[in-house]
């Protein structure tokens, strides 16, 4: 369901401000629980997806909700085409937008590894994808951890 103003995040304790739901773009490799992977556009509600947590790290999280919509979006690395809004983990712990990022951050993955951010171009409006998953907010997108939280354009995840 999407979210009216501010609330806290009860496992991770970041805050979701009011603003446009985060997204990718079709053909985005979204890892299932199972070790397999799909096509953001071909995930369904009820499927069991990789997710992340905090203090666990990868667990498993389930789709409630899903939709597209027409976003802004950035391709970093030629290879990830994800809408401004989209919250991404760094390495260092910190939650910050796709539009906040800068080229030399380093984004988490399933694990311990990272992938660096090498290049980043603006790509104007697209349609784009986004999911909802229970517990944990978190799924792997193209290899890296997303958050599926409704945010703004600035860096809000603390």
């Amino acid at each position: 369901s999407d979210l009216a103003g501010s609330q806290l995040h009860p496992v991770m304790g970041v805050k979701a401000l009011g603003g446009s739901r985060g997204c990718f773009a079709a053909r985005t490799t979204i890892a299932l629980s199972n070790g397999s992977k799909a096509n953001i556009e071909d995930v369904r509600i009820g499927m069991h997806l990789s997710s992340w947590n905090e203090s666990f790290g990868l667990m498993t999280g389930i789709v409630i909700a899903r939709g597209r919509s027409l976003q802004r979006t950035f391709l970093f690395n030629n290879q990830i085409r994800v809408s401004a809004s989209q919250p991404i983990r760094l390495t260092d712990g910190r939650w910050l937008t796709a539009s906040s990022l800068k080229v030399g951050d380093f984004l988490q993955t399933n694990a311990t590894e990272a992938v660096r951010l090498d290049s980043i171009s603006e790509c104007g409006q697209e349609e784009v994808h986004w999911l909802e998953v229970e517990p944990w907010h978190t799924y792997l997108a193209a290899g890296i951890v997303a958050h599926n939280k409704i945010c703004d354009d600035n860096s809000i995840y603390h």
